[in-house]
């Protein structure tokens, strides 16, 4: 228990730590690999679990809530893929690097937004309302960003949609079962300890997203570094620019957790729903990279929300 807290307390340091310990045990990433959809489930389940998030989802219905969560949503996934759609008939971006750019917009907040909203300090109720939503409606709302961007895959869009919904309902299955069986009065009373254990999920969930990753590093290094900064671009680049613009609209704790969810999002999914890819493969795990780094970069000390 005290372990638990004690990682949790100091998140940003084990979750960098994660990064390089997964990516130095590639034999485990390949053991791992065909556990990823189980995976992503389970850091959902995790986050969800340390919310109330039935309470959540009562507020999320009324109608005020609603519309402007759902505004949000929608301008964080299909009117951003519009301004990339446009953009792409401006300046012609290469069709492997489009797709890459197309699973990001795409991608629901990251499943573990809310405990690390807990960790830095933004407005978790926020980011619950949202990343709940975001998740609930990403079965929609990322095949047809990849319809509006013009992305052609070899998947139906509606078997992608399909093996999507899985995931999260398995998801929300599992946070049910945690508050059942631990308790949410027990889990509010060791936030450092469940803290703990979403970031041993997040590590562990690493794993197979490594799998055969360094391997293509090594022999396309360039290509490996470009990728990364596309990931840096894309994450931190949106998280700041967001939050800068969101400032001038609303209380700065609401612009910070809106701009911490569009530059984090769960790019995950569509490894696990999408053929096999080298780019896109390489591209996923680098862009776990500013995810992990988040808290350490943004974190308010002192601060839990």
């Amino acid at each position: 228990m005290q372990l638990l807290s004690y990682i949790g307390q100091r998140s940003g340091i084990f979750l960098i730590a994660g990064v390089f310990v997964a990516a130095l045990l590639p034999e485990v990433s390949s053991v791992m690999r065909p556990a990823l959809p189980f995976l992503v489930a389970l850091i959902l389940a995790v986050g969800f679990a340390q919310f109330d998030f039935k309470k959540a989802s009562f507020e999320l219905l009324k109608p005020r809530h609603f519309l402007r969560t759902l505004l949000i949503v929608i301008a964080g996934t299909l009117i951003t893929a519009i301004i990339i759609r446009a953009f792409s008939q401006i300046v012609e971006i290469p069709s492997q690097y489009l797709l890459l750019i197309t699973v990001f917009i795409a991608a629901p907040p990251l499943s573990s937004s809310i405990s690390l909203s807990m960790l830095i300090g933004f407005d978790a109720r926020l980011t619950l309302q949202v990343a709940l939503l975001g998740m609930l409606l990403v079965p929609i709302l990322g095949p047809l960003c990849f319809a509006i961007i013009g992305i052609e895959i070899s998947v139906a869009l509606w078997v992608m949609s399909l093996d999507i919904a899985m995931m999260i309902a398995g998801g929300f299955v599992m946070a049910i079962l945690i508050q059942r069986f631990v308790g949410q009065d027990r889990i509010a009373s060791n936030k450092d300890m469940f803290s703990g254990v979403a970031v041993l999920t997040m590590i562990l969930f690493l794993f197979p997203l490594f799998d055969g990753v360094i391997d293509q590093i090594i022999n396309a290094p360039w290509q490996a570094f470009y990728l990364l900064l596309l990931a840096l671009l894309l994450n931190l680049g949106g998280h700041v620019f967001m939050r800068w613009v969101l400032r001038h609209k609303m209380p700065s704790d609401q612009a910070d957790a809106l701009g911490f969810m569009f530059g984090n999002r769960n790019v995950s999914i569509y490894l696990a729903v999408l053929p096999f890819n080298p780019l896109l493969s390489v591209f996923i795990a680098v862009a776990q990279i500013p995810i992990y780094i988040t808290p350490a970069i943004f974190a308010r000390r002192g601060s839990r929300t």
